[in-house]
Order: structure tokens, then C-alpha cells, then sequence
């Protein structure tokens, strides 16, 4: 009888090794007899594919999907960029390795660069970017193409994208609803200047400096000419347009200042561009003082002192009886003043001494501005210049009518007098300024001004003198104070 012959145990596992490239895939697989369900690990090339497995989604790869009984399974892969990939699959019991190369999907780019920038560019219904935007890569095929901005018309179209195309979407603007909408206010309303004045801040605003300067000229335009309205339009309706047109005057000067004084990029241009439009208009509208004033105000801040005593002479010339001539002959005699003319000085002052010497006022004005400006000239052309100042006021004191016209004439020549040294002098013409005053509270007032003029003089004992009454006289608490105060600050 034969030995019996040994048993040899092997495991009861047989390899498989499964490799396939079809359609991107590469697959290997190990097959454990004593296992029931399959377990895949999912990999592609790139990563982060969303991996879909007989139509749930499993996650993104890399992933292990475990837990699958042997089978046929149904696999597609989605990633932004690359074509979608559908592919079907044995599933064995054991463990199994899936590799995916994906596709770049064909594509195109889109670049949108629209005005204004800023508006938002969505490309079916996803939000891209802000323009300038591009190129931004889309696949080929039709898609949706939206550009909005708040205040402008949205811009839609659809687009065909063909693989390595670029599109290009530039040198256009969206149509601008604000500013059609400003435009047609200026047509429906023409005599309100703040209209042109909307129109042209909201130009200046979106950069359009150019135009900006020209519609702000319009503004200037209508505001020189009278309202006129029509034969149905009630007197009340009148009167409110006319409390209108002075709001929007105060506002045009305003919006005026702001812009010119603007740092926004462009504004320089805007500076240009209308002192060009304002010179022009100053030309055409000679005899209008506001256009002339608004010219010759770019001119003096330039120092270009010259041009702005032409164009005053000029205006003089055409509108000798304009309502506005004083204010004139002030820039007039200001310019001449800054162009350290004496003689001109002294014919400017003779001229406004004729011309208006019945109107306090405005004599009052020329020779209190003439004393602001004295610093301009020095020694004997200094004190020239406070003489003439002084012959304003003085003829201005000969014609005040009432207490308090004069009281203000006196203290302006008492201020005369201290530009001039004559500290005594300005002593008198303070204490008749306050003898005058009608009105107890402003006599205070004035009455505080004759301790300055007396510590300017060096009279100290009589100005401590002076002060000490006040606190003990003085009604008003606030001149009380500023006397003690005074009073305090006098040398011991």
C-alpha cells in the first residue's frame, strides 16, 4: 500500500488583472473568492471630477465606492472644462482600481470690456466679473451674454463661442438711463438752471469733463436771461419760479466752486474747458455783469490782472447804466489796486465818488475794501492809498441818513485811521461810532472797541480805566467777560 500522498493547501484567491484603454479608462481589478461585494477606487486625470454612479453622486475624485454587488455600473465624470465622460463598468467581487483621463472640452474665450467699468458681465446666468473682464475661457456652443449696471440699460445678446475663438465685446457704452433721463429735463424744463447744473455734475461725475464745462455754460447762459412765462401761467406760479431761479443762482455758484475745486481725475479739464466756455460766453454777453465777474474771477486767480481790468473796463463801456455797475467799479478798483497802479487807484476812487455819491453803501464798501488791501503798497503810496480810502468814507458819512448808517461809516474810519497810525484819531471816531449807535446791545460792542484803540495807542491807564467801567456798566454778559478779559491782559 502506497504512502498516501500529502495535500497542498492553496488560498483560494485568484488574481485578475484587468487593463483596458478604452475611452480614457485604464482598470485593474483583484478577485477575492470569499468576498460578495466589489470595492472600486476611482481616480482621474485631473482630480476633482465629480464622479456620478448609475446616476447618484458618489463625490469627487479621487474616491472609493464600496459596498457594490458584482454588476454592471453606469460611471460619468463632470468637471468645469472638460467633456463630460460616460463610461460602463463590470464590477467583481473584491477590490478594483479605476483610472479616468478626461477631455478638455473644445472652448473659446470672451473678453468684454464695455463703459462704463464696473458694470457686472454674467455669462448664462453666472456672475464672471467686473469689466474690463477677459479673456475669460468658455466652452464652445451657444451661451447667454449679460452686462448690467445700475442706472443703465442691461446689455444682452447671445453668442456663439467656436473652439479657440475670442470673442470680443469693446468699444461700446451701455445706454446710460440717468443721463438720458437728465438730458430730457433740461428739454422739458429750459429756464431752470438747475437742471443744466444736474446734468452737468452728473458729466463730471461719470468723467465727461468736456461736456460737463458746456453744460455748466448752459446753466450760466440761462441764468443771465430774465424768466419769461407764458400768458396762462399765474402770478403765484410767477413768484415761484422766481424763488426757484434764486435757489438754483446760490446753487450754480455753489456746484461751480465744488467742481473747480475738485481733485476727481479730469477736473483739470473741466477747469480748462470751461474757462474757455466762460471767456467766450464773457465775450458774447459783454454788457451781462455775472458772465463777466465769472470770467474775470479765473483771471485773478491766475494773477492775470491785466486781462481782468480789460474785460471790467469793457463792461463799464457797454452797461454803463446796469443795475450791477458798483459791483463793477469794486473788482475794478480791487484789480487796480493788485496792480499797484497809484494813479488808476486814485481814478477808479474819483469815478465812484461821481457816480455814486449819493449812496453811502456803496461809497462805504470801496473805501473799507480799499483799507484791506492797503498792504499791498508801501511808505508814501501806503499812505496815499488810506487817504483815498479815507475820502470814500468821509463823502460816505456826508450822505449816511439815518444813526446807524453813520455809526458804521465812523467805526470804518476809525479802522482807517489805525491802518494809518493815527491812533488818536481812531479813538474819536470810535467813541462818536458808539455815541451814535441807536442800539444799546451793539453801543456795547462798540463802546469795546474804544479800550482796543486806546491799548493801541499806549494809553493804558485810561484804557484799564475804560474796561473797569464796562464790567461794571456792561448789560450784555458776554461783553462783561471779554472787558474783564481785556482787563486782565493790560500790563500791572
Amino acid at each position: 500500500m502506497q504512502p498516501p500522498v500529502p495535500r497542498i493547501l492553496f488560498p483560494l484567491t485568484i488574481v485578475i488583472a484587468l487593463v483596458g484603454f478604452l475611452s480614457g479608462f485604464q482598470m485593474r481589478g483583484t478577485v477575492d473568492v470569499g468576498e460578495t461585494e466589489g470595492r472600486v477606487t476611482v481616480r482621474t486625470t485631473p482630480e476633482g471630477a465629480t464622479v456620478v454612479v448609475n446616476g447618484r453622486l458618489a463625490g469627487g475624485s479621487p474616491v472609493t465606492l464600496s459596498g457594490l454587488k458584482p454588476g454592471t455600473y453606469l460611471l460619468r465624470f463632470e468637471k468645469q472644462g472638460f467633456t463630460t465622460l460616460n463610461k460602463t463598468i463590470e464590477v467583481i467581487a473584491g477590490s478594483q482600481d479605476l483610472e479616468a483621463q478626461l477631455v478638455p472640452e473644445p472652448a473659446g474665450s470672451v473678453r468684454v470690456s464695455v463703459k462704463p467699468d464696473g458694470a457686472e458681465v454674467l455669462l448664462d446666468g453666472e456672475f464672471r466679473g467686473l469689466t474690463p473682464l477677459g479673456p475669460l475661457t468658455v466652452p464652445a456652443g451657444l451661451h447667454e451674454l449679460l452686462v448690467r449696471k445700475t442706472n443703465f440699460a442691461p446689455y444682452v445678446m447671445q453668442v456663439n463661442v467656436e473652439p479657440g475663438q475670442e470673442l470680443r465685446y469693446e468699444n461700446f457704452a451701455l445706454r446710460d438711463l440717468m443721463l438720458e433721463g437728465l438730458r430730457r429735463y433740461t428739454e422739458v424744463e429750459p429756464q431752470r438752471v438747475s437742471r443744466y447744473v444736474e446734468l452737468s455734475r452728473y458729466l463730471f461725475k461719470i468723467g465727461q469733463m468736456e461736456e460737463a464745462a458746456e453744460q455748466f455754460g448752459r446753466a450760466m447762459q440761462v441764468a443771465s436771461k430774465d424768466l419769461a412765462f407764458a400768458a396762462e401761467i399765474s402770478p403765484a406760479d410767477q413768484d415761484v419760479e422766481r424763488r426757484l431761479r434764486g435757489e438754483d443762482m446760490a446753487r450754480l455758484q455753489e456746484e461751480l466752486n465744488r467742481m473747480r475745486g475738485s481733485n476727481a481725475p479730469g477736473a483739470d479739464v473741466f477747469r480748462k474747458r470751461f474757462e474757455v466756455r466762460q471767456q467766450q460766453l464773457a465775450q458774447e454777453h459783454i454788457e451781462h455783469w455775472m458772465w463777466v465777474r465769472m470770467a474775470a474771477e479765473a483771471m485773478i486767480r491766475d494773477k492775470r490782472f491785466e486781462q481782468a481790468e480789460d474785460i471790467f473796463k469793457r463792461h463799464i463801456a457797454a452797461a454803463p447804466k446796469s443795475p450791477s455797475l458798483h459791483e463793477a467799479y469794486w473788482a475794478l478798483l480791487s484789480v487796480r489796486m493788485n496792480l499797484h497802479n497809484i494813479s488808476l487807484v486814485k481814478e477808479t476812487c474819483a469815478n465812484i465818488k461821481t457816480l455814486f455819491g449819493t449812496n453811502p453803501d456803496i461809497l462805504s464798501h470801496a473805501g473799507q475794501a480799499m483799507g484791506a488791501e492797503s498792504g499791498l503798497f508801501q511808505n508814501a503810496e501806503h499812505t496815499e492809498v488810506l487817504d483815498q480810502a479815507a475820502g470814500l468814507l468821509n463823502a460816505a458819512l456826508a450822505v449816511a441818513p439815518e444813526p446807524e448808517p453813520k455809526a458804521r461809516v465812523l467805526t470804518a474810519l476809525a479802522q482807517n485811521a489805525q491802518l494809518a497810525g493815527a491812533h488818536d484819531r481812531a479813538i474819536e471816531l470810535y467813541r462818536q461810532a458808539a455815541t451814535v449807535t441807536p442800539d444799546a446791545g451793539v453801543k456795547e460792542v462798540r463802546t469795546l472797541e474804544i479800550g482796543k484803540a486806546l491799548t493801541a495807542a499806549n494809553h493804558i491807564p485810561e484804557a484799564k480805566a475804560h474796561y473797569a467801567e464796562m464790567v461794571r456798566t456792561a448789560k450784555d454778559p458776554n461783553v462783561k467777560q471779554q472787558a474783564q478779559n481785556f482787563l486782565n491782559a493790560l500790563p500791572k
